[in-house]
């Protein structure tokens, strides 16, 4: 939905559609032998979502056409945003996804390349000069190291944006280990990221099952 787009000829892109989900659980309630009841009060969907039985033919109809509303909802807001029909949008929607450069092509993004693409058009819109020097700042939540490597208990709140922004087997984001070390190049942030990447990953596995290993001798 945004109003211009840069990708990676290689990204994956689009899957402008909409899956739900309902699952059916009866059979296996069955084979463990588990019983289980529903009460419902008020209208005939009240039922609509019970996991142990599969829709019948009315509810299965009911709950087509939500799904099909969201998705023309969903396809006419990404038409607008890129200044297409309904029609036009659908033509490459329908769940389907593309390359960066076929989403290209079918007019899902505006331009390849990766973050520095990104900012020779940001400086083009700013009206700064193409050689002109610019500083990059990420801006995320700033978990201290130890407490990504697991070393350290975060405070509540941090722990609750840190398991929206990323885990701990994720790479590390440079600004999330030390907020002092800001004024990094780019280059110097892609090599320090990718060098903490794969220890954040390996101490989050090891320090997760410290207190099994210390009663192994």
């Amino acid at each position: 939905m945004a109003c211009e787009i840069i990708a990676e000829p290689l990204t994956i892109t689009g899957s402008v559609g909409v899956v739900t989900v309902k699952p059916s659980l009866g059979e296996l309630y069955r084979k463990i032998g588990y019983t289980k009841e529903n009460i419902s009060v008020g209208s005939k969907y009240a039922e609509l979502l019970v996991d142990d039985r599969p829709f019948t033919e009315e509810e299965s109809e009911y709950y087509r056409d939500g799904a099909m509303q969201a998705y023309k909802k969903f396809v006419n807001k990404a038409a607008q945003s890129r200044g297409k029909t309904y029609e036009e949008m659908h033509a490459v929607a329908q769940g389907r996804v593309w390359t960066g450069l076929q989403a290209k092509q079918q007019g899902l993004v505006d331009y390849l390349g990766g973050i520095g693409r990104g900012v020779e058009i940001l400086k083009e819109k700013a009206k700064l000069g193409a050689d002109e020097y610019v500083r990059l700042d990420v801006v995320r939540n700033p978990v201290s190291l130890a407490a990504r490597l697991g070393l350290k208990p975060a405070s509540t709140q941090a722990r609750h944006e840190a398991s929206v922004m990323a885990s701990l087997r994720q790479p590390l984001a440079l600004a999330e280990v030390d907020a002092s070390l800001g004024g990094l190049s780019p280059l110097t942030r892609f090599v320090v990221d990718a060098t903490l990447a794969p220890l954040s990953q390996n101490f989050g596995f090891w320090t997760n099952r410290m207190p099994a290993l210390e009663g192994v001798s």
